[in-house]
């Protein structure tokens, strides 16, 4: 069966690489004055526009459907918020082009630019906060059973051991550079 809760995450990360794309293409085209590039950012901002629709929808079914406590509910206050400047941000952006057929404002430039960044801001914004309710709230995390053979499993100790034989390693490197130096003094003593 699917979960709802599950379909944000996985739609969510094509909004972030399309959008981020588009501004970046349209700001590299503006300094290098190549209109190929933002005739690709002109195409990567309709898939992150349709991203942005499809993202939204399916984090406001998530939010919906899935139990978190009062703190995280704050946080995604905030995150849904900030979700919604971003599809506003992409959408200006899109109808900006439309209205010009597909161009890129020229005259307008600077403006266009800098609402573009702002939006791929707050959009990074919004990912840390999508990212404070699940690694910090746990919000639509689902504890996995481990066996009892499992739960030994330690990576801290994995470390340890690894740093330990690093050391190890280090230590006779330097005791036969000891020993070579100290073969070579004596060479030259004879």
């Amino acid at each position: 069966m699917l979960d709802i809760t599950l379909l944000h995450p996985k739609v969510v990360h094509f909004t972030i690489a399309l959008f981020a794309m588009a501004v970046l293409l349209d700001l590299l085209g503006l300094i290098i004055k190549n209109e190929r590039f933002q005739g690709v950012a002109w195409i990567n901002l309709i898939f992150a526009d349709a991203a942005g629709v499809v993202t939204v929808i399916t984090g406001l079914l998530a939010a919906s459907n899935v139990p978190h406590a009062e703190s995280a509910h704050q946080i995604m206050e905030i995150h849904q918020t900030l979700g919604y400047i971003v599809l506003g941000s992409i959408v200006l952006l899109l109808i900006w082009h439309i209205l010009l057929k597909g161009k890129f404002p020229v005259k307008a430039a600077f403006l266009y630019i800098i609402i573009g960044l702002v939006g791929v801001g707050v959009m990074f914004a919004g990912a840390y906060y999508g990212g404070e309710m699940v690694y910090t709230h746990g919000v639509a995390v689902k504890a996995l059973r481990v066996s009892e053979e499992e739960a030994g499993h330690h990576h801290a100790e994995d470390r340890e051991a690894h740093i330990t034989r690093e050391t190890e390693k280090v230590e006779h490197y330097h005791q036969g550079d000891h020993d070579h130096r100290h073969i070579q003094g004596e060479e030259m003593n004879e």
